[in-house]
C-alpha cells in the first residue's frame, strides 16, 4: 500500500519534536518495515526546511505559507489521488479536517486520529471573538472531520465526546497508544538504584514524574502550584519534570 500521513510537523531542522510527531514517526517506521510506501504532508514552519525531501525512504512534503497550506495539501492529494491507497490524518486541526473533506471528494479512504479530550468542544482562536458558548468555527471543523472514513480515539472518554458531536459510532475505533517495550519497561531494584545514581535522583524518595512538553495545555503550572502543599504532607515524594 501507499500510505499518506498528514501531520502538523515532521522532522524540521531546529524544531523540538512534539509527542504527536514522535508517535506518527513510530507508526510510519512500523508501516515502512511491513513493506508499505509512505508519504508525509506536514506544515512548513521554518525557513530552513525544504518543500520536498526524502528522509530514510519516506517522501516528505512541507506546505506553506499560512492560509495556503490547505490549498497546497488539496493539490497534492488531487495530484497523487491515484497513488494513495489511504490517508492517515494525525490529529484534529483545520489542516487535517479540510484534508478529510478533500479525501472524501477524491474518493480516497481516510482515517483521522483524535487524541485530545474535549477538543471537539473547545473554541478555536476565531471562535473567541463570538459570545461565550458560540463556536461556529469549531462546529465547522467537526463537520469536516466527520467526512473521514474512520476515526481512531485513544480513550473511551474521547469516543463518547465524538458521539455527542454527531460522529457516527460505526466509524469510531478505540485504540490506545502503544508502548515500545524495548525502550520502556520495568527494571529490577538494583538497576533502579544505578539509574537513579546516574541521573542524580534521590535514592530514598518516591518519584512523581511529569513527562511532557512544558506548554500550558499540558497543565504543568497546576502541578507546580500544587506541589508545595503536596510536599508539606508527603515529604517522601520528589517531583521530576
Amino acid at each position: 500500500m501507499h500510505i499518506c500521513m498528514i501531520v502538523t510537523s515532521y522532522k524540521e531542522p531546529g524544531r523540538t519534536h512534539t509527542g504527536a510527531e514522535l508517535q506518527a514517526d513510530t507508526q510510519l517506521r512500523a508501516l515502512q518495515a511491513l513493506g508499505h510506501s509512505i508519504t508525509v504532508i506536514a506544515k512548513k514552519k521554518t525557513k530552513k526546511s525544504k518543500f520536498y525531501e526524502t528522509i530514510d525512504g519516506i517522501n516528505v512534503y512541507r506546505v506553506w505559507p499560512t492560509g495556503f497550506r490547505s490549498i497546497l495539501t488539496a493539490f497534492l492529494l488531487w495530484k497523487k489521488r491515484n497513488q494513495f491507497d489511504i490517508v492517515h490524518l494525525h490529529g484534529q486541526h483545520v489542516f487535517t479536517a479540510l484534508a478529510a473533506w478533500v479525501c472524501k471528494l477524491l474518493a480516497i479512504p481516510s482515517v483521522m486520529k483524535i487524541t485530545i479530550s474535549k477538543q471537539v468542544f473547545a473554541p478555536t482562536s476565531i471562535d473567541k471573538i463570538f459570545p461565550k458558548g458560540y463556536i461556529p468555527f469549531r462546529k465547522r471543523i467537526n463537520w469536516l472531520s466527520r467526512q473521514s472514513s474512520a476515526v481512531i480515539t485513544i480513550s473511551q472518554e474521547i469516543a463518547s465526546e465524538l458521539i455527542n458531536c454527531h460522529f457516527s459510532p460505526e466509524k469510531i475505533q478505540y485504540i490506545t497508544n502503544g508502548v515500545n517495550m524495548s525502550k520502556f519497561h520495568p527494571v529490577l531494584p538494583d538497576e533502579q538504584f544505578v539509574l537513579r545514581k546516574e541521573l542524580g535522583l534521590p535514592e530514598d524518595k518516591i518519584l512523581a514524574l511529569f513527562c511532557s512538553r512544558l506548554i500550558h495545555r499540558k497543565g504543568f503550572d497546576l502541578i507546580i502550584n500544587a506541589w508545595p502543599e503536596i510536599w508539606k504532607n508527603h515529604q517522601d515524594l520528589h517531583l521530576v519534570m
